[in-house]
């Protein structure tokens, strides 16, 4: 059989997509009033934001450079992608409600250490996050009579850390459940242990 060139159908099918305007923002219906900060702005970046918006957040999208696309941006050459692709995503999020803060470093930038305890996701993610998995872990360790859990916590909740107060506070929140599990579950012949990497980052 003849090779099929996959990547070139579907640049041919998204461009006329975008050229005829069956690509359009998707506004969400409903506002859940909760604020989500997501931090970079490469595709993964982009990407949940666009998806965290769509189900109703209020979504900030940090970037440390001066414009949104992180390595795709300012990693690959002109002559291998096209920053109009960027742009043109970028003006979609801009429509479905995305908010942009540019030269933001964040863990570097003071600013950015005090926008970010202003977003609920940080205790959500993390310690309520911890929390469900947990639960639902449960049962299943209670019928086989055993099991281990290892919850990631952080030395930001042991020590603290400058700006990161909410951060801080659901990482210790973290070590608190995983006592309290270690509590009641022994009887189960369950373990529950807290592991707080450190690590030097550019953050």
């Amino acid at each position: 059989d003849d090779a099929v060139g996959i990547k070139s159908i579907e640049h041919a099918i998204i461009d006329r997509a975008w050229a005829e305007g069956w690509v359009v923002p998707r506004k969400a219906k409903t506002k859940t009033g909760k604020k989500i900060a997501v931090v970079g702005s490469g595709p993964a970046g982009m990407a949940a934001a666009q998806q965290l918006a769509r189900a109703g957040h209020d979504v900030t999208l940090f970037e440390k450079n001066d414009a949104i696309g992180g390595l795709l941006r300012y990693g690959i050459p002109d002559f291998k992608m096209e920053k109009t692709h960027i742009d043109r995503r970028v003006a979609q999020l801009d429509a479905e409600g995305v908010s942009f803060h540019y030269g933001v470093n964040v863990g570097v930038s003071g600013d950015a250490l005090a926008l970010l305890s202003e977003f609920d996701a940080v205790l959500a993610v993390h310690l309520k996050g911890s929390f469900n998995v947990s639960r639902a872990a449960a049962p299943h360790f209670k019928a086989q009579g055993s099991g281990s859990y290892v919850h990631m916590t952080s030395t930001s909740g042991l020590i603290g850390n400058f700006g990161q107060a909410n951060y801080s506070a659901a990482k210790l929140g973290i070590v608190a459940l995983s006592k309290s599990i270690a509590l009641d579950m022994q009887k189960f012949g369950v373990r529950s242990n807290a592991v707080a990497p450190f690590a030097w980052t550019r953050m």
